[in-house]
């Protein structure tokens, strides 16, 4: 369920974006912990806001069932270790869940937790496509602004570039 009230800070819609972005149109995400925001810009003027109900949370989640282990080791394992492109990361990398936490044991591999971050990734980024698709403002010559700490996790391989 998407929510259509988004409340932004003035300052940094005023920081993202140039006159000539929100001229051409731009659209502003934010993936942040729980949830991913969008406030589109056309013509100068905002024009969509919507949240999709996943956020980076999602992604930390995923990575402690897939290993099983606390969210905050999952969190740590993400900020450390986290690529959101598997492709990027050797299969032979591995992480020492004992040097985060010393009541963990045993190795991961850095590959599984990228393939981990890049499925949910992928699936935030069909739902924001879906929200612009609805909106008729999807394709290459759209541009678009990622912000949030859940971007930057996204960002750290390159993810939103696809």
């Amino acid at each position: 369920m998407k929510r259509r009230i988004l409340c932004w800070s003035r300052s940094l819609l005023q920081k993202r974006f140039t006159k000539k972005q929100k001229e051409l149109g731009v659209a502003l995400i934010d993936i942040g912990g729980g949830a991913t925001s969008i406030a589109v810009y056309e013509e100068g003027d905002l024009i969509h806001t919507a949240i999709i109900p996943v956020g980076a949370g999602q992604v930390t989640n995923d990575i402690a069932i897939g290993l099983r282990t606390s969210i905050e080791v999952a969190e740590k394992v993400k900020l450390e270790y986290g690529c959101a492109l598997a492709k990027d990361v050797s299969k032979k990398d591995g992480i020492d869940l004992a040097q985060i936490d010393s009541q963990e044991e045993g190795v991961v591999s850095r590959h599984h937790v990228a393939e981990i971050i890049e499925a949910r990734l992928e699936e935030i980024f069909m739902l924001i496509q879906d929200e612009l698709k609805e909106i008729g403002k999807s394709g290459c010559s759209f541009g678009r602004s990622d912000c949030g700490r859940g971007s930057e996790d996204a960002a750290n391989c390159g993810s939103c570039k696809r």
